[in-house]
């Protein structure tokens, strides 16, 4: 089940099981901020990626 905020952004995901019993739920207040905090991550994670193979591609020309 996901629930969405004002903005059109996930505000809740909640695992049920088959007798509705919730197994695992995250609330966000701040769904916005959560939102470019992913995003940053994800950029950095690339920018890193790209760096090293970079790095490495100088290193085997040598």
């Amino acid at each position: 089940e996901i629930s969405y905020g004002e903005k059109g952004m996930m505000s809740s995901f909640t695992v049920k099981d088959i007798s509705d019993t919730v197994i695992y739920q995250i609330t966000s207040s701040n769904s916005e901020w959560l939102f470019y905090l992913i995003l940053i991550i994800a950029s950095a994670s690339s920018v890193t990626l790209i760096v090293y193979v970079v790095i490495r591609s100088r290193k085997r020309k040598r």
